[in-house]
């Protein structure tokens, strides 16, 4: 068991993620929401990092993407670019955060929410 997590700890690309699911679910059949909610919170840590992001918070019906300043300002464009076109859902705070309104729903829909806003990030930055 030390040995997933320590696996689990070392895993810097999604597919390593999606593996260790698959063979999960192969040994043990379906897994547990919990263990799911895991494997997206790592999958949302590994994002945010291809997104510059420092700190992610969910609180509520509110994403929060605390940006790293020097990686943020240089690529502040595509950041800007994707508030511009989500004005209602999106507000970028001088503090290099980007503040996201969620829709009301479940932990897990925020989850997944969170992390397609991470991949849009990460097309706009690196696109």
């Amino acid at each position: 068991r030390l040995t997933s997590y320590r696996r689990l700890a070392k895993m810097t690309e999604i597919k390593e993620v999606a593996d260790f699911r698959s063979e999960l679910t192969d040994r043990f059949g379906a897994i547990p929401e919990e263990a799911a909610n895991l494997l997206m919170k790592i999958i949302l840590k590994l994002l945010s990092q291809k997104a510059y992001v420092k700190r992610l918070d969910l609180r509520d019906q509110q994403l929060l993407l605390h940006f790293d300043e020097p990686s943020y300002l240089n690529n502040l464009s595509g950041i800007i670019n994707l508030v511009a076109a989500n004005r209602n859902r999106f507000e970028l705070t001088p503090e290099h955060v980007l503040k996201v309104r969620l829709a009301k729903q479940s932990i897990t829909g925020h989850i997944v929410k969170a992390k397609n806003i991470l991949k849009e990030i990460i097309q706009r930055v690196n696109g």
